[in-house]
C-alpha cells in the first residue's frame, strides 16, 4: 500500500510527521485547557495548529507523497506567512490581554494570500502536467529551497520578531515609570524566546544565501523544534503566562509628557523634598510592591505630578528611584557587623527587593559589584556616579 502511494519514510519525513502530530495534540491541549487566560491559550493553540498545517507540504515533499498527490505541492506553504503575525499578536496579547483587533489587522494576512495567488497557475494544470512538475523538483540539481519565497519568508519573519521584541521592550520601560518591582514571572521568558528565534531565522537566511542543503536540513529541523518551545514555555508560566503587571487605570496610556503640565517649579521642589523625607524617614522603599500611585497618595499629590518630578527633576524612573534607596539600604546592612549572620538574600529581601534575581541585577548595575563581592570587600567598590548609572 505504501509503495503504491510512493511514500518514503526517511529521517526528515518522520520528523515532519511528528511535528504535525505534536502540533495537533498540543493545540488541542491549549484550546481546552481550563485557565483564566483562555483567550491567550486559544490564540497560541491556533498558532500551533497553523504551524503544524504549514509543515504538511514539507512532509509531502520529504516523504515523496507529492508523486501520488501532486496537488499537495506548496498547498500549505502560505501558512508560513501567517505565523509571524500570529506570534506578534500573541506577544501583544501578553502585554495587553484586552487587546481589540481592528479591521486593518487583517492586512497582516495579505502576504499569505499573495503567495497563494502565485501558486494558482499550478492548480490549473492537468494531473499529468502537475506530476511532471513535481518530478522535476526531485530531479533538479538546484536546491529545492533556494527560491525567492524562502528568502522573503526569512526577512518577513525577522521583521515581525523584531517588532514583537520592541513591543516587549517598550512595555518593560513603561512599567518602570509606575512600579518599583517587575514581577519575576513577567515576560522575560518570551523576550528570550523571541531573541533566540530571531537568531535562528537570521542563520537560516544565511543558509539560504549560501545554498547549503546539509545546513538547510539541520536548520529546518532546529527551527521546527524550537518554534514549539513557546507553547511549552507558556505551560510553565502560572495561569497561562498572563502574569504581567497591570498598570493603574488613572495613568496615561504612554509615559507622561509634561509640556502642558500645570506643575510649577516651586511645587516640584516641594514634592521633591517630600519624596526624600518619605524615603529617609518612613522608608517606603522597604515595601516590595510599592507603586507610583501608592507613593503619590502619601504625598496627597497626583501620580502624574510625582512622575514628572522624578523624571525631570531627579532624572529617574520611579523604578530606579525606589531601587536606588533599596541598594543603599542593602549596602549598609551588608557591611553591618551585627547583620553578618544574615544571608545575602535575606538582606536583599529586607531591603525591599522581591527576588534574588532582581536584587543581584539592580545591585550590580548600581555598584558594579555583586552583593557577595561587596560584602567581602566593600573598600574595592568601583563606582561611577550612581545616579548616572541608574539613568542608563
Amino acid at each position: 500500500m505504501l509503495e503504491r502511494m510512493n511514500l518514503s519514510f526517511n529521517a526528515l519525513s518522520i520528523i515532519a510527521l511528528l511535528i504535525i502530530v505534536q502540533g495537533i495534540l498540543l493545540g488541542a491541549v491549549l484550546w481546552f485547557r481550563p485557565v483564566a487566560s483562555r483567550r491567550l491559550n486559544r490564540w497560541l493553540a491556533l498558532f500551533v495548529w497553523v504551524f503544524a498545517g504549514a509543515n504538511v507540504s514539507d512532509f509531502a515533499y520529504q516523504s515523496k507523497w507529492l508523486l501520488t498527490f501532486p496537488w499537495l505541492n506548496g498547498l500549505t506553504a502560505p501558512l508560513f506567512f501567517v505565523l509571524p503575525p500570529f506570534l506578534y499578536f500573541y506577544t501583544r496579547l501578553q502585554i495587553q490581554p484586552d487587546l481589540h483587533f481592528r479591521k486593518r489587522d487583517w492586512l497582516h494576512g495579505l502576504p499569505a494570500l499573495l503567495l497563494a495567488g502565485t501558486q494558482l497557475p499550478f492548480y490549473f494544470l492537468d494531473a499529468t502536467q502537475q506530476r511532471q512538475a513535481v518530478e522535476a523538483m526531485y530531479t533538479s540539481e538546484d536546491p529545492y529551497f533556494a527560491d525567492a519565497g524562502a528568502v522573503l519568508l526569512a526577512v518577513y519573519t525577522v521583521i515581525y520578531l523584531l517588532a514583537a521584541i520592541l513591543a516587549l521592550t517598550r512595555h518593560t520601560g513603561r512599567l518602570k515609570h509606575f512600579f518599583s518591582a517587575l514581577n519575576p514571572r513577567s515576560l522575560r521568558w518570551l523576550r528570550n524566546f523571541l531573541l533566540g528565534l530571531t537568531a535562528l531565522w537570521v542563520l537560516w537566511a544565511l543558509v539560504l544565501y549560501y545554498q547549503s542543503a546539509k545546513l538547510y536540513t539541520a536548520m529546518e529541523v532546529l527551527l521546527m523544534m524550537y518554534t514549539y518551545t513557546v507553547a511549552y514555555l507558556h505551560f510553565l508560566q502560572p495561569s497561562g503566562a498572563a502574569q504581567v503587571l497591570t498598570e493603574p487605570e488613572d495613568l496615561p496610556a504612554t509615559p507622561p509628557k509634561y509640556e502642558k503640565s500645570n506643575l510649577t517649579p516651586e511645587q516640584a521642589a516641594i514634592y521633591q523634598q517630600a519624596l526624600i523625607q518619605l524615603m529617609e524617614n518612613q522608608k517606603l522603599f522597604l515595601e516590595p510592591e510599592i507603586t507610583l500611585t501608592q507613593l503619590a497618595s502619601h504625598l496627597n499629590a497626583p501620580a502624574y505630578h510625582v512622575s514628572q518630578v522624578l523624571n525631570t527633576v531627579s532624572g529617574l524612573t520611579f523604578y530606579d528611584f525606589i531601587n536606588h534607596y533599596r541598594v543603599e539600604e542593602a549596602k549598609r546592612e551588608l557591611t553591618n557587623p551585627r547583620k553578618s549572620h544574615l544571608t545575602i538574600l535575606s538582606i536583599g529581601l529586607d531591603a525591599g527587593f522581591n527576588s534574588k534575581a532582581s536584587f543581584n541585577a539592580v545591585f550590580k548595575k548600581v555598584t558594579g559589584q555583586t552583593p557577595s563581592e561587596y560584602r567581602k570587600n566593600p573598600s574595592t567598590e568601583t563606582l561611577k556616579n550612581q545616579t548616572a548609572s541608574l539613568k542608563s
